[in-house]
């Protein structure tokens, strides 16, 4: 995965900021999609017509924030052969603004005019429709060429393009903003902005902020506007609520780049309340406090549905919710088997925008698909004492041309977890036994390994805590990583921040173990064993920090060929300035 160098921007006074572009993929059938760093993506389902036709919709989109041309790239893999129409405008706003695309390319598909030189008759983009307010002619302002197009809320433009099953189809265009608006950024917030993918990340809303998992907390600390140039010392102590004495926490991190402390308390009791204290020490002393609670794995349930190897049909969607209040549990009886559809490019179960929702002692083997469960957008779930197994698609021809790779219809596999999940918050996977994938990882003997993942994590938002899992590969078919993320060296990909990783077994990758570079704020990896990896852990890029290793072991690493690097790395590409701890 190639790794730009990326500058950072402290958005502690102004963030620039005009309406968002959107991208939608609209069709007949369901499409596999990812997307680079920054975009939202939200999944549809609607019935269309008299007859009630399904259509699926895929909804994409990323702020407008900076005055400059700004990439958009997203690749999609289509499920049958048909029509695709591809959607361009801006999101609702007020005023609805307008927002500037130029640069489309497209790879696995024909795309009609996709520079906009061409005009129709009437003034409109040849293949596009719209209307002549839909183009703008001048050089001076456009990316290539003489002319680029302009969206709204209210004028779009849109295309179909044919597309084949399971051939990926690569789209990227350069986006801008009409206008500009600069927001000034509340007091005690802290943002920052990764300029060259215009993507921004809300460290803290308030000054001082607990964010609590099931046994630790992240602790986060902004400096005043007024005191950023003032030198100060910060000592962060915490108790049980109730409790008469405080207790030196671990020390937090001073992040000069944003005039920030940032650090965690650990091995709390979950579900208990808790009271954490910063005094701070310097030219004006000051002692704050803030109240917290550990978050409780056992969960009221309103609902139960128990899933049936008779009535499975080898897919499964849900985009149903609880709440709080009660969840929704699924569940299965002893000794049965959910079988998935054979090769299918997606998961057997698939969690789209839903909250609330348990999955307990379910057996799944996802007889040759992507996916056994996939978590897209999703919220507030639990997946606890699940099996899952034969999953990832491959025809066992090694590609030579490819890499060395093992490939699926002449494609190079990968993204391939077990468990997929996609810009999810607060997930707990605890007790689940992930092994025995259907294809296998290539090692670096031949290239960069390609291959399943027991766990696949893409751009999460936070509270992600993997515990107590058992993620078994085999010498015969070895994961890429045991658990891989997204975005290498983007502020916003992988694990994400807050996350907890602890008493797990990581064994038999060609790769690493664990990738938790990216963001890595407030990541803490402990209790584990890593064996059988070329790699024990990946910290790679570590943009904004600080995570923390300790008490891990790395028993006999090595690849398939017995080829081993080290039991953690560090320092490659952009590495950002986050602090990296290991203990």
């Amino acid at each position: 995965m190639r790794i730009s160098v990326l500058l950072l921007l402290l958005l502690s006074v102004l963030v620039y900021a005009d309406g968002q572009v959107r991208c939608d993929l609209i069709s007949g059938f369901r499409l596999e999609c990812d997307v680079s760093s920054g975009i939202d993506q939200n999944r549809r389902t609607r019935k269309e017509g008299a007859e009630g036709r399904i259509v699926y919709d895929i909804i994409m989109s990323k702020g407008a924030m900076l005055d400059q041309w700004t990439p958009f790239s997203l690749t999609f893999t289509p499920s049958q052969d048909g029509m695709v129409y591809i959607s361009l405008r801006a999101s609702h706003a007020q005023g609805f603004p307008w927002i500037y695309i130029d640069a489309i390319r497209c790879q696995g598909a024909e795309l009609q005019n996709a520079d906009f030189e061409l005009r129709s008759k009437n003034g409109a983009a040849t293949g596009w429709g719209g209307s002549k307010d839909n183009l703008v002619e001048d050089a001076l302002k456009a990316k290539s060429g003489q002319s680029f197009a302009r969206v709204n809320y209210q004028h779009s433009l849109g295309q179909n393009i044919r597309v084949s099953k399971d051939q990926k189809v690569h789209l990227t265009f350069m986006y801008r903003p009409e206008t500009v608006t600069v927001l000034e950024v509340p007091e005690g917030m802290n943002k920052v902005m990764d300029q060259e993918l215009a993507t921004v990340v809300t460290i803290s809303t308030q000054r001082f902020e607990c964010r609590p998992s099931y046994e630790n907390c992240s602790v986060y600390l902004t400096k005043p506007k007024a005191e950023r140039e003032l030198q100060q010392a910060v000592r962060l102590t915490y108790r049980r609520t109730g409790a008469q004495d405080w207790q030196e926490a671990f020390p937090m991190v001073y992040v000069p780049q944003e005039g920030a402390w940032r650090g965690s308390i650990f091995f709390l009791e979950e579900n208990r309340d808790y009271e954490a204290r910063v005094e701070i020490q310097g030219t004006k002393n000051e002692v704050l406090t803030q109240s917290f609670r550990t978050k409780n794995s056992q969960v009221p349930i309103a609902r139960t549905i128990e899933l049936s190897p008779e009535d499975f049909s080898g897919e499964l969607v849900i985009s149903e919710s609880g709440t709080a209040e009660g969840y929704i549990r699924y569940t299965m009886q002893p000794g049965a088997v959910l079988l998935g559809r054979r090769g299918l490019n997606g998961a057997v179960i698939r969690v789209e925008n839903a909250k609330y929702l348990l999955f307990e002692g379910l057996v799944i083997k996802g007889n040759m698909a992507k996916h056994c469960l996939s978590l897209d957008n999703a919220e507030e779930i639990i997946v606890r004492n699940c099996e899952f197994s034969d999953f990832g698609r491959s025809d066992f021809v090694r590609d030579y041309h490819l890499g060395g790779s093992w490939t699926y219809q002449g494609n190079v596999g990968g993204w391939e977890g077990g468990i997929f999940l996609r810009t999810v918050l607060n997930v707990l996977l605890e007790r689940n036994y992930v092994h025995s994938p259907y294809s296998a990882s290539h090692s670096w003997f031949y290239s960069h390994p390609n291959g399943p993942e027991a766990v696949f994590l893409d751009r999460c938002r936070g509270g992600v805590v993997l515990r107590y899992n058992d993620l078994v590969g085999s010498d015969k078919r070895r994961w890429n990583d045991t658990i891989e993320g997204s975005g290498n060296g983007s502020i916003d990909g992988g694990i994400g921040r807050d996350a907890d990783v602890y008493g797990n077994l990581f064994a038999f990758a060609n790769d690493d173990s664990i990738e938790i570079e990216c963001m890595e704020m407030n990541v803490r990896l402990y209790l584990n064993r890593f064996e059988g990896s070329l790699c024990g852990v990946s910290t790679g890029c570590c943009r904004l920090g600080p995570s923390y290793q300790f008490r891990n072991l790395y028993y006999r690493l090595g690849d398939e060929n017995a080829r081993f690097s080290a039991p953690f790395k560090n320092g490659m590409g952009n590495q950002g300035y986050g602090s990296i701890f290991i203990l």
